[in-house]
Parts: structure tokens; C-alpha cells; sequence
């Protein structure tokens, strides 16, 4: 399966998206900002979805693609050890700023602030979608061509943006 991530609004400490999962499944999704140091953002491209059992998250997704220096992390997904890279960057369960160093945090939906809401039950849409220890799903990140900078506003009103939830 196919998802596509596209990065919309920017705020100081996070950046808000949309996750297109199926015709049926829209997401929020939760990153960091984009100027914050040891929190970057993935680069934009094209991901494999590896399933991965995070100590820390359980059951979720590592991102991977060798050409933008994004690994996985483990086995035969990890980096070359000479090489600087994004390693271990997850897809799992967060609904705030605080709750990634540079993963992804889907959720049902984000109400305007700084956060996104109901993640867990986002995942649990996701593990349905994905048949979690599946391999063949790809992630593509891009950035929305209506970006929306929402540095230094604490809330965005998300009725004019027409998100979809």
C-alpha cells in the first residue's frame, strides 16, 4: 500500500500534515519544526515501511531509504557504520510536540493547536490498513503546495485551511 504524507502547517515547535492512507482514512499527522536541532524532519522522498517492535512504542513502522540517508536501523536495514544518517525515525502513537525526536505522529484529527488528537486510535487504523508486519508499504513525504507558516500563532482555523476533518 501507498500512503502520502503531505506537510501543511508549520508552527515553531511542530510541524502538522495530512497522512492520505486510504480512500477511507485521512490522518493528522505530528512532526517536529523545522529548525530544530536534534528533532529534524525526514527529508521529502519516497519511504519503505519497515515493521518495527520500538521498545519504547511497541508495535509500529521505521522508515527507510538508503538514498536520503534514512535507515531502519536494525538487521539488514542498518546504516554503514561511516555514515551519518536518520536511524530508527517511527511512525507511532504521540499527540504532542514533545512526544517525537523526529518521528511521525498520526492522529485522528488536530483541532487547530500545536498537537494532534486520538493517536492511538490512529494507529489502531493503521495496523487494520497495513496488516502490521507486512512489508511492501511505502511512504511518500512531500510538502503541501498551500504551506501555511503559523509561527508564532498558538491556533490556526482549521475551517479555512479545508482540512478534512
Amino acid at each position: 500500500m501507498e500512503l502520502f504524507l503531505r506537510r501543511k502547517i508549520f508552527f515553531t515547535t511542530c510541524t502538522v500534515g495530512i497522512l492520505y492512507v486510504s480512500n477511507d482514512i485521512t490522518l493528522a499527522t505530528l512532526e517536529p519544526g523545522e529548525n530544530i536541532p536534534g528533532k529534524e524532519l525526514v527529508p521529502y522522498g519516497n519511504y519503505d515501511l519497515v515493521p518495527y517492535t520500538s521498545p519504547t512504542h511497541g508495535p509500529t513502522w521505521c522508515l527507510h531509504n538508503p538514498l536520503l540517508h534514512v535507515y531502519a536501523g536494525f538487521g539488514k536495514y542498518a546504516p554503514p557504520p561511516t555514515m551519518a544518517t536518520h536511524t530508527f525515525i517511527e511512525l507511532h502513537a504521540g499527540n504532542y510536540p514533545r512526544d517525537t525526536v523526529g518521528c511521525i505522529l498520526p492522529g485522528q484529527e488536530w483541532s487547530g493547536a500545536p498537537w494532534v488528537e486520538r493517536s492511538r486510535s490512529a494507529m489502531t487504523q493503521l495496523f487494520k490498513a497495513l496488516e502490521w508486519g507486512s512489508l511492501g508499504h511505502t511512504l511518500l513525504v512531500r510538502e503541501s503546495p498551500d504551506r501555511v507558516e503559523a509561527n508564532g500563532k498558538p491556533m490556526i482555523d482549521r475551517a479555512e485551511l479545508g482540512l478534512p476533518w
